[in-house]
Order: C-alpha cells, then sequence, then structure tokens
C-alpha cells in the first residue's frame, strides 16, 4: 500500500514541519505500538538516531533494515516491526501485519495520516538534498539527468553497441528502455526503467558502470523533474 500527496496544510509553515517532525515520529511511534499492544521502550536518542536515518539519502530498502536496528523488536515482534519501517520510507507493506486488523477505522484512519506525514517529510529530504530551495533542487536534479543520459549513452556505446537503438530509440512501451521512460511514463515507472538497466549492465565490469549502478541503488539516477516524489512538495513551495 501506498499513501503519498501534500503533507503540509493550509495554514502550517515550512519551518514547522521541520520542528515537528521528532514529535511526529514519537506519536506515530506511540499509535503503532498502541493498535499492536507492544511496550513502548523507546528514548529520545531512539528518535533522534531513527530521524537521522530518514533524513539521509540512500535506498530505501537499507533504511528500512536501519531503522529495524534502532527499534531492535523481539523475535515475535519483528514482522510488525519490519513492515512498519517500510511504511516510514514509503515502500510497500503489508497493513494487515502494521496493525494486525485491532484497530477501529477512526483510529487506523489516523494511523495511516500519521505514517502519511512522515513520508511525505522523509520524501522531501530526498527532493531537496543538500539544496534550501525546491527551484534550485529541480535545476540539480535536471543537470544530474543530463550527466546521467551522458555517461549510460557512453557505457552503451562503447559496451554494448548492438543495444544502442533498443535502449534509446525502439518505440516500445513494454520495454521500459530509456525512450519509454521519457515518453510512456505509465508504463515505464522509474522501478521498471532501473531494472531495465540493471539487466542490461549485469555483465558490464567498468567504473561507468558501476556509478550508474550505484546510482539506481540510491534511487537518484537519472530523476525526472515531474518525478512521482513532488507530490510531497508543500504548495508554499511551489509558488
Amino acid at each position: 500500500m501506498k499513501y503519498r500527496g501534500n503533507f503540509l496544510k493550509e495554514g502550517q509553515s515550512f519551518a514547522k514541519v521541520y520542528e515537528d517532525i521528532e514529535e511526529k515520529l514519537d506519536n506515530t511511534l506511540k499509535k503503532f505500538m498502541s493498535l499492536n499492544d507492544l511496550d513502548n521502550l523507546f528514548v529520545d536518542n531512539d528518535i533522534n538516531s531513527m530521524i537521522t536515518v530518514l533524513s539521509k539519502i540512500y535506498q530505501r530498502s537499507k533504511k528500512a533494515d536501519d531503522l529495524l536496528k534502532i527499534m531492535n523488536p523481539t523475535k515475535e515482534e519483528r514482522a510488525a516491526y519490519k513492515e512498519f519501517t517500510k511504511a516510514l520510507v514509503g515502500l510497500k507493506f503489508n497493513v494487515s501485519t502494521v496493525d494486525g486488523l485491532q484497530a477501529e477505522l477512526g483510529e487506523y484512519i489516523e494511523f495511516i495520516e500519521m505514517l502519511h506525514s512522515i513520508n511525505s517529510w522523509v520524501e522531501l529530504q530526498d527532493i531537496l538534498g543538500n539544496n534550501s530551495t525546491i527551484s534550485a533542487a529541480m535545476v540539480e536534479r535536471y543537470e544530474e539527468h543530463k550527466n546521467d543520459l551522458r555517461v549510460l549513452k557512453k557505457v552503451i556505446r562503447e559496451e554494448l553497441p548492438d543495444k544502442y537503438n533498443e535502449v534509446f530509440r525502439e518505440d516500445n512501451p513494454k520495454l521500459h528502455n530509456y525512450l519509454g521512460y521519457i515518453k510512456y511514463p505509465k508504463n515505464t515507472p522509474v522501478e521498471e526503467f532501473y531494472e531495465y538497466i540493471k539487466r542490461l549492465l549485469a555483465k558490464v565490469d567498468t567504473d561507468e558502470a558501476r556509478e550508474i549502478l550505484e546510482r539506481i541503488d540510491l534511487e537518484k539516477f537519472m530523476l525526472k523533474q515531474n518525478s512521482r516524489t513532488n507530490g510531497s512538495i508543500p504548495y508554499q513551495m511551489q509558488k
């Protein structure tokens, strides 16, 4: 299940969201533990460590693993906590494992809204990176996409020349190549494009190929300005 969208409501300031993230995460943890009849064993240092992990830019599955290590659940609790950490970083998760279907509808909706708020904050950190404004982040994304395309073309041209037309020119919505990624975004979301490139470069052993695969692992390779994460940009920052 995925739940995305704008997390900053009218009347809220962007700075206020940053100030509130510690409280939001703490409340979300408490709600999760309440729904699952778990004891609250977290301290402020744990919350701060989780925020540090959530604010860093690296592979979401690895973020979830690092959060799980901080939470350090028992063997019996591990399944629920594992799905919870997936939800926090924006991965698909099993709702029934997270709340055990014990919650009343109102509590369940409140919990999902809490997860949504945290996840939107995480995605905004990914969009901004080291930039202080969205406009600067979008310029950086454009330049990175252009450089990534240059590197990919070089690798394909030098290492897989017979695949060049397939990757960049073949017009097939089901292929998930670069042309499909740009021309058919619904058919070729970034995840499908990444899988296509990873299969393509599986046996290519060059520095440039490794650079591409590393950026894919970071989920930063060839991002578009109209990325799926842009729904997390507060409307105040889009003006």
